[in-house]
């Protein structure tokens, strides 16, 4: 529908796509991360901007994947964590290519990274700083 179609633009426009990144969905990938970033790490850090599904860190490759219940919780994530910087790094978000093997990460309680050494606080201001998570 045409309005569905107007507030996709704008979606894609207020987060700077081109025509080549991926649509809006609920999946993103999260790379640039911490070293030392986990499963546990990255539902902790995210869970702040929504109903996290399921995760998944690789080891040793600095990067992941988040799966949000809602495509708005994904477009608030992207938004409220990319460009974060911590440890040394700056985090980096967009939706994921697809949606293949989604759901198969790891949707366990969170714990295991403490407060990731601060990111997850600082994560937290931002995400308050924009409002707090979509309803």
């Amino acid at each position: 529908d045409a309005l569905a179609l107007l507030n996709l633009e704008a979606v894609q426009g207020a987060l700077g796509r081109t025509e080549s990144d991926p649509p809006p969905s609920p999946n993103i990938y999260v790379w640039q991360l911490p070293a030392e970033a986990t499963d546990d790490f990255l539902k902790e850090l995210f869970q702040q901007c929504g109903n996290v599904l399921s995760v998944k860190a690789v080891p040793g490759k600095r990067y992941g994947f988040v799966r949000f219940s809602t495509t708005e919780e994904a477009v608030f994530a992207v938004q409220a964590v990319n460009g974060l910087a911590c440890h040394g790094t700056t985090l980096k978000v967009k939706f994921a290519d697809n949606t293949k093997g989604a759901g198969k990460g790891k949707a366990g309680p969170a714990g295991g990274f403490g407060d990731g050494g601060g990111l997850v606080a600082a994560a937290a201001a931002s995400i308050a700083a924009m409002g707090g998570a979509p309803p």
